[in-house]
């Protein structure tokens, strides 16, 4: 990601619907499938927007190879008790990190060339009875310079990542897409923003242009579908999601 991509996140990550909602979906999905207590792994942890709710479920540690980011997140981190390591996956000494019993990878994979090896990597990190839980942006369809700008490798369908989960020896407990009723609008989006010059622009988050009144109502609307998160598998939507176990 771009130094000044690490910058935006970490000023929308606490305010953003897109942020706020996301969180309470992924908190629903763990809270369904992911039992509370000891030690968790938050993959790609980023500027740190999900490790006060990670807490939750036990001790975090955040994995973070960023300078910038990781810098961020160790000021974080001196207020909430997380583990902060500055290594990408796969690290170079998985050992040192030992095993989880949770796992998170919050639209992770899809910036890393070889997603193959990283789910190797982390089952390998997972306790015999441990949680997988993954997150991607959905549909190639959906392609944008808002994933150029991210650096993203692809974009993913449920059953394609379903795949490569299962190649890596993983059971799928669960899998799904969220973000069903903001499909058809972001869809628009993306299209218009084909025949838009300056890849890389941050648009479709909307940080700067959104009155607060269409803020509270795009978050209502994605945060609606957090009460079947986990529970009832939607047929399309701007991301997938799934639970596995080792």
């Amino acid at each position: 990601m771009e130094p000044r991509a690490y910058e935006r996140l970490i000023d929308l990550q606490c305010r953003h619907w897109w942020f706020r909602a996301r969180r309470r979906a992924i908190r629903a999905v763990l809270r369904r499938h992911a039992p509370p207590g000891g030690r968790v792994l938050e993959v790609g942890a980023g500027a740190g927007g999900n490790v006060a709710m990670l807490r939750e479920w036990g001790r975090v540690t955040a994995l973070e190879p960023s300078p910038l980011a990781a810098d961020h997140l160790e000021r974080l981190a001196g207020g909430l008790d997380v583990e902060v390591v500055r290594e990408a996956v796969p690290t170079p000494a998985p050992e040192r990190l030992g095993r989880f019993d949770t796992i998170v990878a919050l639209d992770v994979l899809e910036h890393i060339r070889d997603d193959a090896g990283a789910l190797r990597f982390l089952r390998g990190r997972l306790r015999p009875s441990g949680t997988l839980v993954v997150t991607v942006p959905a549909f190639e369809f959906l392609w944008s310079s808002h994933d150029v700008a991210l650096h993203h490798e692809r974009r993913y369908s449920r059953r394609a990542l379903v795949g490569k989960m299962r190649d890596a020896g993983f059971t799928i407990r669960f899998a799904s897409y969220f973000g069903l009723l903001l499909l058809p609008p972001a869809t628009a989006v993306r299209c218009l923003d084909r025949f838009r010059k300056g890849a890389g622009q941050w648009g479709q988050w909307g940080a700067d242009a959104l009155p607060a009144w269409m803020d509270r109502c795009l978050y209502a609307l994605f945060a609606a579908e957090a009460r079947l998160a986990g529970r009832v598998a939607l047929p399309a939507g701007l991301s997938v999601v799934v639970v596995a176990s080792p």
